[in-house]
């Protein structure tokens, strides 16, 4: 593409043909790539970025009524562990113990600030929850990617090209007259976070599948799955099939001793693998010894996350003492910089040149001896 328009035009056949097959293939990829690279700031700014905000501030806005569920309980729980079991210890009754907790802690009043079910307070339901409302925002792309051919799927991303492939359809559909029904859509598709959005929508009949939100849950994970390239678009630069670049049959097996004794991989797969879980486990074992060592006062800490997944932190480094020399010379009188004399002098050198009066160490009268 660095060429000018009239150098294929003068090349003879077939080297003609094979510049602009080269050319228009080369365009095809720049345009596949700038739309799907569109559709990707379209998921993540004006879609997850933007209700993530939005739901994080809601959020806060029930901080207050957080505040009063943890009051209840904590008031329930001195109830509890200090007037009855420290007092009445084995003779507790528990008539007077619920007594007792229905005075600093209403069972009706217990019972509204437990969640309907286990996900329904989570950020992360909330989100999608949201999400389910930005259907008009991917619509128009919709048709693109699900008619398109060039997109394809690895084993991992194949479920969902499928349902990405229906999308059309569903926009086209007016659920108002006809409900869509949970055979209609592929529930494999819809992971735990998103079966509120789906399945669970109050503002439509009872069995009925909220379409907007199914449309925008299978579109973010094709955002993830094209991320991690299980859905892939073979003739793209950016988006292709990272798989397609490895060797294998005969091909890998005619280099493969080669390849394997250059990136020193000669042991068996195996004990490759349980060498670098050791040396894993030593690093993290390590690592959390030094923790313990420096106690509260550490500027790195773990949490271990819902998933299992542990997370490291790492607070700001304060500023290092400062050396002894600064400290010296400040106490020398050095503070705005070398002492006058030097100044005087070092000027004068930059003037003169070495000598007393410029002649570089001779005097006036010994120039012409």
């Amino acid at each position: 593409m660095g060429s000018k328009a009239p150098l294929p035009e003068r090349a003879a056949e077939p080297k003609r043909t094979a510049m602009l097959t080269a050319m228009m293939r080369h365009l095809e990829a720049k345009a596949i790539d700038e739309a799907l690279n569109l559709f990707q700031v379209l998921m993540a700014t004006r879609l997850l970025s933007t209700v993530k905000r939005k739901t994080e501030k809601e959020r806060l806005s029930t901080l207050p009524r957080l505040e009063r569920a943890s009051h209840t309980l904590a008031r329930a729980a001195k109830v509890l562990l200090q007037e009855l079991v420290e007092e009445h210890g084995a003779d507790l009754e528990v008539a007077a113990l619920w007594a007792a907790l229905e005075g600093v802690a209403p069972r009706a009043a217990v019972v509204s600030l437990v969640p309907k079910d286990e996900v329904e307070g989570s950020a992360e339901v909330a989100i999608r929850v949201a999400l389910a409302t930005r259907y008009a925002t991917v619509r128009p792309s919709l048709s693109l990617l699900g008619e398109s051919k060039a997109l394809d799927a690895a084993s991992a991303g194949k479920l969902v090209l499928a349902g990405v492939r229906g999308l059309p359809a569903l926009a086209r559909r007016k659920v108002g007259i006809k409900p869509l029904l949970p055979r209609e859509v592929d529930d494999k598709l819809v992971p735990p976070t998103w079966r509120k959005a789906v399945y669970a929508s109050p503002d439509l009949p009872q069995g009925a599948v909220n379409r907007d939100a199914y449309v925008v849950c299978a579109l973010e994970q094709l955002y993830r799955t094209l991320n991690n390239r299980d859905v892939f678009v073979s003739s793209s630069h950016r988006w292709s099939n990272p798989r397609a670049r490895l060797l294998e049959g005969p091909e890998w097996e005619s280099v493969r001793e080669d390849v394997l004794a250059a990136r020193r991989l000669n042991v068996p797969v195996e004990e490759h693998l349980a060498e670098l879980v050791r040396g894993l486990e030593a690093g993290w074992k390590q690592l959390t010894e030094r923790l313990e060592e420096a106690g509260p006062t550490a500027k790195v800490s773990t949490e271990v996350q819902d998933e299992g997944r542990v997370k490291l932190h790492v607070d700001k480094l304060g500023a290092l003492g400062e050396p002894k020399s600064p400290t010296w010379l400040r106490g020398q009188g050095y503070a705005s910089g070398p002492p006058p004399a030097a100044t005087e002098e070092g000027s004068r050198s930059r003037r003169h040149g070495p000598g007393e009066h410029g002649s570089f160490g001779l005097s006036p009268g010994s120039a012409g001896a």
